[in-house]
């Protein structure tokens, strides 16, 4: 190593070990924009790593909300098919927020089992497929970086 002086390693006993190569103060403070160790080399490669873990993340959390997403759409049509097309366009209107206060108020108390749970179906097909937008806007910032 070029400008390296001799530490002195002690163990755990605290008595002393081998001679350990170590960089002396004129080197480490000899040019103050280059670092002594190769900071920014590591940081790239670490960074490098993580990004291509995040991409594997992401890409499986892409999977999992592209199937939940099915899934959900599987649900809201047997759903369908129970409640009738009368009643989901009602429900769909209530979705909207076509309706006054008054109407909604009323509309709500006429809510059954079936109903809420189409609520529901889409109130968690709307959160994965916002989500899954997340995910496909974050894996082509990260694709376009690496």
């Amino acid at each position: 190593m070029k400008n390296s002086c001799l530490a002195v390693r002690l163990n755990a006993t605290g008595k002393q070990g081998a001679a350990l190569p170590f960089p002396c103060a004129a080197t480490l403070f000899a040019d103050p924009n280059q670092p002594f160790f190769p900071i920014e080399k590591s940081r790239n490669h670490a960074e490098a790593t993580m990004k291509a873990d995040d991409v594997e993340f992401l890409v499986g959390m892409a999977v999992q909300l592209d199937e939940t997403i099915r899934k959900l759409v599987i649900d809201e049509q047997e759903i369908f098919e129970k409640l009738g097309d009368a009643r989901v366009q009602e429900l769909k209107a209530f979705w909207n927020q076509e309706f006054t206060d008054e109407e909604e108020q009323d509309f709500k108390r006429s809510l059954d089992y079936w109903d809420k749970i189409l609520i529901r179906t889409w109130a968690n097909a709307q959160r994965a497929r916002q989500t899954r937008a997340q995910v496909g806007q974050t894996l082509m910032k990260l694709n376009s970086h690496l």
